[in-house]
């Protein structure tokens, strides 16, 4: 019997101390001298406690996995013993065999095992995204924002890659994309990396569309560092960016350059989209610049506090688009004023005026006389000399009249003045040069040696009044 039965030993256990990439729900190989009684290769099947003659354990057996009661192959000297459950990925577990197992004539194990360094699992999970930033469905993400993706697992770093600055195309496993992916952001050349190799953050290289959806996109290309692809390919639900582009004035009344304005007109400002129409404000205490319109008096000594004029209320909009003011007195004529819209004129997303706006315009000029034929002092004048007067404006010609009935000079708007106060008839004057020039006669010649004075009277007006 003893040469039949020599001492119980255990010859091969499988995996082997120090085995690597295991598979992860694994199966335990005893391989014994002599037959072995089923009844002492007992396992632990349904707790976490370490009972029985095998035990799996990754924490020096506090605790143990639970097994499947063995299954030889050759009528009682190797066993084959699953692991119940899939083990943990990339960990590292040790196989305790106890004296407690007996061959059929009850030998017990001579040569109890315990791993020394054990074996480690392989990993074969695939990687998933685990969240994003800008998360899905943000609204009013910055136009500069960095754009993150997180997964499960730490990725290759080889891995992850976008497209070329400069290209639209949809290259590298990292996009977005505003278009389905038939275009992509093209993205700044560096990708930013995590420690623990599981965020990946990379920055668009111009600003993003104002108000435009935009979708991340990660290619099942991707790797974990044990070459597992990523689970599937992933496209998240979206992200919008804010409007970010400021308005701008589109049109003013009066505009740029105008002349000639009238005393009374109202300030119009047109800009190019929606307003906050709380932020279109004027002053409308006093002179003070204020308000993000203001109306400003240039005619002042240039060392002098600017002068604004006031309004008589905030300006009124039908559509927020285009806004009205109106002065609370008329300006001054023949005077240089400047509309400023400052940037606290904000859209509905509170960018405010970029650039402000500067819009200079004259008001209509006080008409006056600029040359006379005569001119002053001239001598001698003929008898039947012409009369012309020119002003500096196109006038009412219906304003500018003379009287070819009397002497009188309270009559007529344009006189010639005697000596003695009273004044000579005139012609019926006729106006020219758009109305800038008006020419006369005398109805009798001038008489002898007369001084001759020519008076234009101050309700002379020009169209405007």
């Amino acid at each position: 019997m003893g040469a039949k039965f020599p001492p119980l030993v255990l010859d091969r256990v499988t995996p082997a101390d120090g085995a690597i990439k295991v598979f992860i729900r694994p199966r335990i190989e005893l391989r014994f001298n002599n037959q072995i009684d089923i009844t002492t290769l007992l396992v632990n099947t349904s707790t976490t406690n370490c009972l029985g003659s095998v035990q799996l354990s990754k924490d020096n057996f506090v605790s143990c996995e639970n097994l499947v009661p063995p299954i030889s192959y050759d009528g009682g000297f190797s066993y084959e013993i699953w692991a119940a459950n899939n083990l943990e990925i990339l960990t590292n577990y040790k196989i305790k065999v106890t004296e407690d197992v007996k061959d059929t004539i009850g030998h017990n194990l001579t040569n109890p095992y315990l791993s020394t360094f054990g074996f480690i699992t392989e990993d074969n999970v695939a990687p998933e995204v685990e969240s994003t930033s800008p998360p899905p469905g943000a609204p009013d993400v910055a136009e500069e924002t960095p754009i993150s993706i997180t997964f499960t697992k730490p990725i290759n770093p080889n891995t992850v890659t976008t497209n070329i600055i400069y290209s639209t195309e949809c290259s590298g496993s990292l996009q977005v994309s505003s278009n389905g992916f038939f275009s992509c952001v093209p993205m700044d050349w560096e990708i930013v990396i995590s420690e623990d190799l599981k965020t990946f953050t990379i920055k668009p290289f111009e600003a993003l569309d104002s108000e435009t959806f935009f979708q991340i996109r990660a290619l099942q290309s991707i790797e974990d560092l044990a070459g597992n692809n990523l689970k599937a390919q992933y496209v998240g639900a979206g992200f919008k960016v804010k409007d970010w582009i400021a308005p701008t004035v589109t049109n003013t009344f009066p505009q740029q350059g105008a002349v000639e304005v009238r005393l009374d007109t109202p300030i119009i400002i047109s800009f190019s989209e929606l307003m906050d129409t709380e932020s279109i404000t004027v002053n409308t205490v006093d002179n003070v610049c204020k308000g993000s319109i203001q109306l400003i008096l240039k005619d002042v000594p240039d060392d002098s506090t600017p002068t604004c004029v006031q309004f008589i209320s905030n300006p009124s909009t039908t559509n927020d688009i285009s806004f009205i003011a109106n002065p609370k007195e008329e300006l001054i004529q023949g005077s240089l004023y400047e509309i400023k819209v400052t940037s606290d004129a904000q859209d509905l997303a509170g960018n405010g005026l970029d650039p402000e706006a500067s819009i200079s315009f004259s008001t209509v000029a006080r008409p006056y006389v600029i040359s006379t034929i005569p001119t002053d002092g001239a001598y001698p004048v003929p008898y039947d000399a012409t009369i012309t007067v020119n002003f500096n404006k196109s006038m009412d010609a219906s304003s500018v009249f003379t009287d070819p009935n009397s002497n009188s000079c309270d009559v007529a708007t344009l006189v010639v003045q005697r000596t003695d106060g009273t004044c000579v008839p005139l012609q019926v004057a006729v106006a020219s040069n758009s109305n800038r020039t008006f020419t006369t006669k005398p109805v009798m010649p001038f008489d002898d040696q007369d001084i001759l004075k020519i008076k234009v009277a101050d309700t002379v007006r020009d169209p405007l009044g």
